[in-house]
């Protein structure tokens, strides 16, 4: 399932011009990606931890009511963009495009990785 939702976001993405130049930076892509993930860090600066989980909360339950039907992208401007969850979402299609792009298997790269990591020690071995 998450290689299908890769190859559709991918394919987005290409459709969207951000592939067109045939030397594109790949590395300039994963850096994409530590920006999204900061701009994560910032939503959660802006809020208390009272007021993360109810924002979390409210965009949960905006988007489990969601209908593409009649979409305007109002609930969208008005209460999930620029929250803790758009910018993960960002992070991850930014992740899955690259997935994309390069062909890697992301599913089956987790799969393997967690097998792996049941095998680790407490916290791997680390203080944190």
């Amino acid at each position: 399932m998450l290689n299908e939702i890769r190859d559709a976001i991918h394919n987005n993405s290409v459709v969207k011009g951000f592939w067109n130049e045939p030397n594109t930076n790949i590395t300039e892509k994963i850096m994409l990606v530590v920006t999204e993930l900061s701009e994560a860090v910032e939503a959660m600066r802006k809020l208390d931890v009272n007021e993360l989980i109810v924002g979390i909360v409210q965009c949960n339950e905006i988007i489990s009511d969601f209908d593409i039907t009649g979409y305007s992208g109002h609930n969208f401007k008005t209460f999930i963009k620029d929250s803790v969850g758009d910018e993960f979402a960002d992070s991850i299609i930014r992740i899955l495009d690259l997935c994309g792009r390069l062909g890697i298997d992301i599913e089956g790269h987790i799969k393997y990785k967690m097998e792996y990591n049941s095998t680790r020690p407490y916290l791997h071995g680390k203080q944190f």
